[in-house]
Formats: structure tokens, C-alpha cells, sequence
């Protein structure tokens, strides 16, 4: 941008600066003056917390699936190869066919 014009823009556009109300209350009641949120006063909670009895129980539960994964001598992901690869053979097949409106076979 041209240094004369972005002044003359300057120029006409720093009078207009001073037309902005500031006074006006954007929101009803926003403006409570003396009035203070009392911080003293616990918020309520949203939910109940997770407690100590809940997390241990859970790892208990986590933990035997793991014993039961690691009995069986397969990985998660392994255990589950036959199921995805199946997935992966047909699924592109059936996202062409819906694409192009065909009915699926």
C-alpha cells in the first residue's frame, strides 16, 4: 500500500474513532457495579468425581482382560486379523458401489 494513501486513510478514518459509545451495556446486566461474586462459596460439581474405589477397580478389570489377551498368546490387533482383513477386502467394493448409487451385492 502507497505511504500517501494509508495516511489519507489515517486521516479520515481517526475522526470516526471518537463516534464508538462505550457507555452502552452490551449485555443486560453486565454491568453490576457493587455487587462481587462472593469466592468463599464452593461451586458445585458438574458430576460426582471418580473416586479411589472406582479407578481401582477398574485397573483390577483392565488388568485381567490383559491376563486373559496375554494367555491366549495373541496381541489385541492379532486376535482380531481375520475380522479386518475381511473388512478391508470387501469394505472398498461396497464404498464404490454406494458412491456410484449401485445396490451393493
Amino acid at each position: 500500500m502507497n505511504p500517501v494513501r494509508f495516511l489519507w486513510l489515517a486521516a479520515v478514518l481517526a475522526p470516526l474513532c471518537g463516534c464508538a459509545n462505550f457507555d452502552a451495556d452490551p449485555v443486560p446486566g453486565a454491568r453490576r457495579e457493587g455487587n462481587y461474586p462472593n469466592l468463599n462459596i464452593r461451586p458445585k460439581s458438574a458430576a460426582a468425581q471418580y473416586s479411589d474405589a472406582e479407578a481401582g477397580s477398574d485397573r483390577a478389570g483392565l488388568s485381567a482382560i490383559k491376563d486373559v489377551v496375554a494367555a491366549e498368546g495373541a496381541t489385541p490387533h492379532e486376535s482380531q486379523r481375520e475380522r479386518l482383513e475381511e473388512l478391508g477386502a470387501s469394505h472398498g467394493q461396497k464404498a464404490i458401489e454406494e458412491i456410484e448409487g449401485k445396490p451393493a451385492q
